[in-house]
């Protein structure tokens, strides 16, 4: 679900207005996930080093996590989702870009993360590319609910929060429009940034079998990790779990209410009554 241009302010009483507002998330730091490919050269962390500049004259903790991603098996989900458990910082920047970014990517994007929990770099494009990104994204919307123009952008800002709510199952490329899917259908909202041109990278190896499992058997559901969780209890529940119908099983609808009465106490009722009516 994308932001409206212009947010309207918050009113408590629209569930509208409650379900598009972010609070600003101000000066916090960055995790940078950088997805190079293992051939790259040596220079190309050197050259992120300068691009993170900027963010830290701005006041920003900056985090840099690279990978190498295998061209035969890129496994770009599983990447993405580990790099997003160990972030440090409030927002996570995925990129695929050998060339880093600069204050003309990061810009805009932090400004448009402020009113959504995903944002991606829309690139211009020419007339024929714009025809291209059309067609295809009108397929990816009737099919995946996928919104975004630029759905193979190099690079993307997220709430870290909101990234690992999201399971991926894609190894390849397709991650690209897996991710904005199940982001889609779990309630967060997307938005894209327009951004100076920038050339990315993608990993076709797999992509179809990425699709097919993606689209018939999708997966909504994280299984539990080692990292801690906000939303996890503060301490483990002491003793056996209370049943729904009490603890006493007042309304005695469960097998084991019946099993636990004691059949005794109805033949001892039954042997004073008669000893009553003999004496009377």
């Amino acid at each position: 679900m994308t932001t409206p241009a212009e947010p309207p302010p918050l009113d408590p009483d629209d569930p509208f207005s409650v379900h598009f507002h972010r609070e600003p998330l101000g000066l916090v730091g960055v995790s940078i996930v950088a997805l190079l490919d293992a051939s790259a050269s040596p220079e190309t962390s050197a050259a992120w080093q300068e691009s993170v500049a900027w963010l830290r004259a701005e006041g920003r903790p900056v985090e840099l996590i690279f990978k190498a991603v295998d061209p035969t098996a890129p496994r770009l989900g599983a990447a993405i989702q580990e790099a997003a458990e160990a972030a440090s910082q409030p927002i996570v920047a995925i990129a695929t870009t050998a060339a880093p970014p600069g204050r003309e990517h990061w810009g805009p994007l932090l400004k448009a993360l402020d009113q959504a929990d995903h944002v991606w770099a829309r690139r211009p494009s020419t007339t024929p590319t714009s025809v291209g990104r059309w067609m295809a994204r009108a397929v990816r919307r009737l099919v995946f609910g996928v919104p975004l123009w630029d759905v193979h952008a190099p690079l993307s800002l997220h709430r870290v929060e909101r990234l690992r709510a999201i399971p991926l199952q894609s190894g390849s490329s397709f991650v690209d429009v897996e991710l904005p899917a199940k982001a889609t259908f779990l309630g967060h909202v997307l938005d894209e940034a327009a951004v100076p041109p920038l050339a990315g990278t993608t990993w076709s190896r797999g992509r179809f079998r990425d699709l097919r499992l993606v689209f018939k058997t999708p997966t909504f559901h994280r299984e539990p990790t080692g990292i801690d969780d906000d939303s996890r209890p503060l301490e483990p529940a002491q003793g056996e779990p209370e049943r729904a119908d009490g603890p006493g099983g007042e309304d005695r609808q469960d097998p084991e209410d019946f099993r636990a009465a004691d059949p005794g106490a109805l033949q001892d009722d039954q042997a004073q009554a008669l000893d009553e009516l003999r004496q009377g």
